[in-house]
């Protein structure tokens, strides 16, 4: 649903969660965001390697990638 020449940035987990709560993320307007956590445990959850990742974008392309130094990755994705 990107516009042409659009971009995505997405961050993915490198290591296992500590914390394995569900948490909702509401948009609140155009520069905010709020979380509720819930009690119970998540599930399971594995962790993607950036060849997944870009496989999962496949018709996008990776501008920019960038691992932080909270264990994060941040990807730029471009729409073609």
């Amino acid at each position: 649903m990107l516009r042409p020449s659009g971009t995505l940035l997405g961050f993915f987990g490198t290591t296992r969660a500590l914390d394995a709560r569900y948490i909702k993320y509401i948009v609140v307007d155009e520069v905010s965001l709020k979380y509720r956590p819930y009690g119970q445990a998540g599930g399971r959850q594995g962790i993607l390697l950036n060849r997944d990742i870009i496989r999962l974008f496949s018709g996008l392309r990776v501008t920019d990638s960038f691992l932080l130094q909270n264990n994060l990755r941040e990807i730029l994705f471009r729409k073609a």
